[in-house]
């Protein structure tokens, strides 16, 4: 295996920072819809998708003015990496240990949760760790459910490129597995193309997803469109 050069890691650092951002972005636009001055990410498709963060263990905050993750030592290194935009709140113990540092400037404000993404035993623990905040620290816990899900609807163009990528991959490998005992005498008809066995629909669907790819691709490179 090829040792990564270190001066590959400052290239990928300032795509994550450029991802994050762009993402930033997107909340602020939703909390603004909400009227919410943040929001506390806890469900872990959506911390990902939030901050880039692929951890099995964190807590996300991003606000209007504010852009924190928490996690304990393990994910401390990973999260320079992956989310460099994000302030990181260090854990280690329980979150009353460190609620006061990663809610800091909320105060009187009001900051969403993700209800369905916190059990009640959770949502108590939070409870209690407000009631410990000095009073003007303390801001005001608002359920704000599916809050990111509405912003996931809308594919951003990597995501989609990724997408078709993956269901090319996908389509490779099923295709691998049954190499030898494909039925080559079975067709069905293409409104363009006529009669196609399983290989021709193979090769379609591989030209068409890499053409999706590409008008992606050329997308990215018009005038105008936005960089971050």
């Amino acid at each position: 295996m090829t040792a990564a050069h270190p001066s590959d890691a400052a290239p990928a650092a300032v795509d994550a920072r450029q991802a994050n951002e762009a993402r930033l972005d997107r909340v602020r636009g939703r909390l603004e819809a909400l009227q919410l001055d943040a929001l506390i990410v806890t469900a872990p498709s959506n911390r990902r998708w939030v901050a880039g963060f692929t951890g099995s263990a964190g807590t996300v905050l991003a606000g209007t003015h504010v852009a924190r993750v928490a996690s304990d030592s393990r994910y401390w290194e990973q999260l320079a990496l992956q989310a460099p935009a994000f302030e990181l709140v260090r854990t280690t113990g329980g979150l009353a240990t460190w609620a006061q540092e990663f809610l800091a400037g909320l105060g009187g404000q009001r900051v969403g949760f993700e209800p369905a993404a916190l059990s009640y035993a959770e949502y108590e623990e939070w409870t209690r760790a407000l009631a410990d905040l000095p009073p003007g620290d303390r801001p005001t816990l608002v359920p704000a459910p599916k809050a990111i899900e509405a912003l996931r609807m809308v594919k951003e163009p990597d995501e989609l490129a990724a997408e078709f990528e993956g269901t090319g991959a996908r389509m490779d490998a099923a295709v691998a597995d049954i190499e030898g005992r494909e039925r080559l005498d079975t067709t069905d008809s293409h409104r363009l193309f006529g009669p196609l066995n399983c290989r021709g629909w193979y090769r379609l669907h591989g030209v068409h997803l890499k053409d999706h790819v590409h008008q992606i691709a050329k997308i990215k490179q018009m005038n105008g469109y936005p960089t971050s």
